[in-house]
C-alpha cells in the first residue's frame, strides 16, 4: 500500500513533502528551504531538521552528518561543487572544531577550525611539498610553529615565530649540516643572523634576501679556529674589521685585497703591538710599536721594517728623538736620561746599546 504523500508549507516559505508519521515528518520525506535548500533526515518534535541527514545546497554543494535546526551541526562531511571536501565538527552550519580538508582528494589541512577559518592548532599540506604544523588564526599561521620543506629541497626544516603565514624569526636547517638563526622576512633570511655550516665555518652578521650584507658588520668563524668580525667589500673581501689568529695574535683596522692595508694595530699574544700605517699587508708609513719589554718606538716603517727618523723610549724613562733607523738594524741618536743627562748613543733592535 503506497504511503500517503503530504505537503507542508511553513509561514518561513520552507515546504516539506512526503510521509507523516503521527503528523511528523519523516526521513522519507523532503524538506525544502525558502532559499533552495534541500534536507532528507530526521527531524525533531517541533518538525525541524534535527538530527542525521542530507542536505544539497542551492549553490551545489552537499553535505551529510548531524543537522541541528536545519543547520550542520555536529560531525558530518561537506562537499563544494568543485570538489573540495570538509569532514569533521560544524557549528551552525560552519567548520567548527576539529575537521581535515581535501583538495582534490589530497589532504589539505587537519586541526582546528572557528567560523569556517583555519583557527588553534593545526597542520597544513601546500602542493609544492611543504608542510606546516603550528597554531592558526583565521587561515593564517601565528606564533611558534615548525615549517617543514618538501623532499626534494635543499633545506630540511624551520622552527621559529611566524605572523601571518610568514617566519620573522627562528632557526633554519639545511640538509647538508648548515644551520641559521635569526631573523626572515617575506621566506627568506633577512635582518641580523648567524650561519654554522658543518665544517665549523660560521657567519653571523646582516642578512638581505639570503645574502649576508658585506657592508654591514659581519663576523665569520673559520674552521682553523680563526675569525674576522667586520664589513666587506661587494666581491667579498675584507674591508675593516679585526681578525683573530689561531695563536691568538690579533689585527684591526683596514684591508685591500685580504691584506693590512691603511690604517690599524697589530697586538701580539706573546706580548707587543703595532699600532699605524701598513701597505700590503706589511707596517709601512708611520706608527708606533710597543715591545713587550716595555720599549716604545714611534717613526718610519718600510716594508715591514723600521725605517728612518723616529723617536725612542725605554722604560726606565730614558727618550731618543729623532734617531736615525740604520740598515743593519741598529739606531743611533741623542738620549735624553731620566736623571736630565744626555748623550749620543748608537742601540739594537731591542733598546740595549753597542758599544
Amino acid at each position: 500500500m503506497a504511503k500517503t504523500i503530504y505537503k507542508r508549507t511553513y509561514k518561513n516559505g520552507d515546504v516539506y513533502q512526503g510521509p507523516l508519521v503521527n503528523d511528523l515528518p519523516t526521513p522519507e520525506g523532503k524538506y525544502t528551504f525558502a532559499n533552495g535548500d534541500v534536507y532528507v533526515g530526521e527531524y525533531d518534535s517541533m518538525e525541524l531538521p534535527s538530527g542525521k541527514g542530507k542536505i544539497t545546497f542551492a549553490n551545489g554543494d552537499k553535505y551529510e552528518g548531524s543537522v541541528f535546526m536545519g543547520k550542520p551541526y555536529g560531525s558530518g562531511t561537506y562537499t563544494f561543487k568543485e570538489g573540495d571536501v570538509y569532514v569533521g565538527d560544524m557549528k551552525k552550519g560552519l567548520f567548527d572544531g576539529y575537521g581535515k580538508y581535501y583538495i582534490n582528494g589530497r589532504l589539505h589541512y587537519k586541526g582546528y577550525w572557528k567560523k569556517d577559518h583555519k583557527s588553534g592548532e593545526g597542520r597544513i599540506f601546500y602542493e609544492d611539498g611543504r608542510q606546516f604544523v603550528g597554531y592558526f588564526i583565521k587561515d593564517k599561521a601565528y606564533g611558534s610553529g615548525t615549517l617543514f620543506y618538501a623532499e626534494d629541497s635543499e633545506y630540511d626544516k624551520l622552527d621559529g615565530l611566524f605572523f601571518a603565514n610568514n617566519a620573522i624569526w627562528g632557526t633554519e636547517y639545511r640538509r647538508d649540516g648548515m644551520v641559521y638563526k635569526g631573523f626572515f622576512k617575506d621566506g627568506k633570511r633577512s635582518g641580523r643572523g648567524t650561519a654554522t655550516y658543518s665544517n665549523g665555518y660560521t657567519v653571523k652578521g646582516y642578512f638581505d634576501n639570503d645574502q649576508i650584507v658585506n657592508s654591514r658588520r659581519i663576523t665569520e668563524k673559520y674552521i682553523n679556529g680563526e675569525s674576522y668580525t667586520g664589513t666587506f667589500t661587494e666581491d667579498g673581501h675584507y674591508l675593516n674589521g679585526k681578525y683573530i689568529y689561531s695563536n691568538g695574535d690579533s689585527y684591526e683596522g683596514s684591508w685591500k685585497d685580504d691584506k693590512f692595508h691603511g690604517y690599524g694595530t697589530i697586538i701580539f699574544s706573546a706580548g707587543g703591538k703595532y699600532v699605524g700605517e701598513f701597505s700590503n699587508g706589511m707596517c709601512h708609513g708611520q706608527g708606533t710599536e710597543y715591545t713587550k719589554s716595555g720599549h716604545k718606538y714611534v717613526g718610519g716603517f718600510k716594508n715591514g721594517k723600521r725605517y728612518g727618523k723616529h723617536d725612542y723610549y725605554w722604560p726606565n724613562g730614558d727618550v731618543c728623538y729623532g734617531g736615525i733607523y740604520h740598515p743593519d738594524g741598529t739606531s743611533s741618536g741623542t738620549i735624553t736620561y731620566a736623571d736630565g743627562g744626555k748623550s749620543f748613543c748608537r742601540w739594537d733592535k731591542d733598546g740595549n746599546a753597542i758599544s
